[in-house]
């Protein structure tokens, strides 16, 4: 149970809250069951240097981060509505077809794709939306 979280960029939005940014997550380790997983955007690394990388600073953002993307072997992410109580935290679970939730222990190796990238396996690409 680990997971690496890059800052890939941004998008202007509109209103005002002017920013959405991305960020990448890929898996190591073992996955735990019921939202065990946690995704920390502020411990989000900058490797292409972009500027203002900034992260979510609310525990219950007006916009929740959202999945944009992933490639996980036909596993569905969901995150934790409302995150885990840590402004910038999320949970995460993977889901096969017919609802079964990926097994507890289960190794990301055996179960997603390499990511040679953010160095470990499957991502899932979220989408926040800036506070300020």
């Amino acid at each position: 149970m680990a997971n690496t979280v890059q800052f890939l960029g941004y998008a202007r939005a509109s209103g005002r809250s002017p920013f959405i940014r991305v960020f990448g997550v890929s898996f190591t380790g073992a996955y735990a069951q019921d939202n065990a997983e946690v995704i920390d955007l502020a411990a989000a690394v900058n490797p292409n240097g972009l500027e203002d990388p900034q992260t979510p600073q609310q525990t219950n953002p007006f916009i929740p981060a959202k999945i944009v993307g992933h490639t996980l072997n036909g596993y569905q992410p969901e995150l934790q509505i409302g995150g885990n109580g840590t402004p910038g935290s999320y949970g995460i679970r993977f889901w096969a077809s017919g609802g079964v939730e990926l097994a507890a222990g289960a190794s990301y190796s055996a179960d997603f794709p390499a990511n040679a990238a953010l160095g470990g396996y499957g991502q899932v690409l979220l989408e926040v939306q800036s506070e300020n």
